[in-house]
């Protein structure tokens, strides 16, 4: 018996597989939160917690310009 997944880690899961497709590449710009939301039918603060599992994980990091894939640079403030 699998347990079904939380909205975030669904979004999470989305972003994932489009940086593991060649979808999105290291240092490109994820689209903003207020388009994620609305494709995934979730609200902002859902996308926000799902960049910052990403972010745990290495595979994106978010900065005042955006969400970026890849892990953060030395030189990019914290958002």
């Amino acid at each position: 018996m699998t347990m079904a997944l939380t909205a975030y880690q669904r979004v999470a899961d989305d972003i994932r597989q489009g940086i593991a497709s060649g979808v999105y590449a290291v240092g490109e710009q994820l689209p903003n939160q207020r388009d994620m939301a609305a494709r995934h039918g979730v609200g902002q603060a859902t996308v926000s917690h799902a960049l910052q599992l990403l972010e745990k994980e290495g595979l994106a990091y978010t900065c005042p310009r955006g969400a970026f894939v890849g892990p953060r640079p030395k030189n990019v403030p914290l958002a």
